[in-house]
């Protein structure tokens, strides 16, 4: 029986990698050209601490003032800066989030993992509905491995006296989140259809229309509806049984054309 499955929110590399034919190398390197997004996702929870690196104690709110990592201000705002300074935000399992183009870089070149830098920064100030204002606030005179010698993230059952643990990220954490798989596809699929418009004679398309007609034909024939959710999958079923098999992509976009082969179609019969 096929049922039609809601779609995930993201799809793991090596899906994509199945999906698309390509090398997760090959997926980095867009990633660092800033052609495609590449998220990952926290394994563990995350609970955030900040120690003082030259004492190895907690962080005051007063000490991270007096070492330049927050700004005091007068405002009202003040008062907010120091209760998220003096509370603990966690990140929890699942959580997602974009790999920057040096991260990517970074695995690409062969790191086993990296430590996001963005992550850290996160973590820190909490979660995206904060006032703007507070990520101006944190570690505003500091850089990447200059923020994480102040911070240690350990995970939620992990002991603080074992050891501090950075959150890192692996090629085995990599995601793709379902809209961007989206947004690539429609790219693809435009590629290829100004390409058949290019490159095919007029009877070729005429003849491409007519196989479409037919394959509708024999759809509803079947009992198969071809705009149904399920048609990609019964479809592949029958390329199977016939030994013909074609993947579950190029059969989709195939029947993404023929509501507009059928309406050529019946347009030029009319006239």
């Amino acid at each position: 029986m096929s049922v039609q499955l809601p779609e995930p929110d993201y799809y793991t590399v090596e899906e994509v990698i199945d999906r698309w034919s390509v090398s997760i190398d090959f997926l980095l390197r867009l990633a660092t050209e800033n052609k495609i997004e590449i998220c990952a996702r926290l394994q563990t929870p995350l609970k955030t601490i900040v120690l003082d690196k030259l004492d190895n104690t907690l962080l005051t709110y007063e000490r991270a003032v007096e070492l330049g990592l927050l700004h005091a201000s007068d405002s009202a705002d003040g008062k907010i800066e120091r209760k998220l300074w003096d509370s603990t935000w966690y990140m929890m399992a699942g959580t997602t989030f974009k790999l920057s183009r040096v991260e990517a870089l970074h695995l690409l070149d062969g790191e086993k993992e990296v430590v996001p830098d963005h992550l850290i920064l996160r973590s820190l100030t909490g979660y995206d509905d904060l006032p703007e204002w507070v990520g101006g606030l944190i570690f505003t005179g500091f850089s990447g491995f200059e923020r994480a010698t102040f911070l240690g993230i350990v995970s939620w059952k992990r002991d603080v006296d074992n050891g501090m643990l950075l959150p890192r990220v692996t090629k085995d954490d990599l995601v793709i989140l379902s809209e961007e798989i989206r947004r690539i596809e429609t790219l693809h699929l435009a590629a290829e259809q100004a390409v058949a418009k290019d490159v095919l004679g007029g009877k070729a398309v005429t003849s491409r229309r007519i196989l479409l007609s037919v394959v509708n034909a024999l759809c509803i024939k079947a009992g198969i509806d071809p705009k149904g959710r399920s048609a990609t999958s019964e479809i592949m079923t029958l390329l199977d049984l016939q030994g013909t098999p074609a993947s579950e992509h190029t059969i989709r976009d195939a029947m993404k054309e023929i509501p507009e082969a059928i309406k050529v179609r019946k347009t030029a019969n009319s006239k």
